[in-house]
């Protein structure tokens, strides 16, 4: 199993296949894929981190226990495709912060 592992939404599993690769060309051993039921305890003990990626799209119960279970164990870290796709029991506190080489205001989430 890989060490990052990225959760993502059926209609993101493009997304987090492009950040699995990404993450690979940074020597990271990630992956991005669908886990059966019968995966997500192994895969979650195995992983260093589990990055949840939201999106608009319904999570699956397996991407719903797959966090569950990576939030737990002090593994999840959520990243939003779009604002405000966290679902509740994920959800991020929000701070602005000011980039400063070009001035545009960037949003970043902090856990509770």
């Amino acid at each position: 199993m890989a060490e990052v592992f990225i959760a993502a939404a059926p209609d993101a599993d493009g997304q987090a296949g492009g950040l699995a690769q990404a993450l690979k060309s940074l020597g990271y051993d990630a992956a991005a894929v669908a886990p059966s039921d019968s995966e997500i305890a192994k895969l979650v003990d195995d992983a260093k981190c589990v990055i949840g990626l939201w999106s608009r799209g319904a999570p699956t119960a397996e991407l719903a226990m797959l966090a569950a279970l990576a939030h737990e164990r002090k593994k999840l870290v959520s990243a939003e495709l779009v604002a405000d796709a966290t679902p509740a029991p994920f959800e991020l506190r929000r701070v602005s912060i000011w980039h400063c080489g070009t001035g545009r205001r960037l949003r970043c989430g902090l856990r509770r």
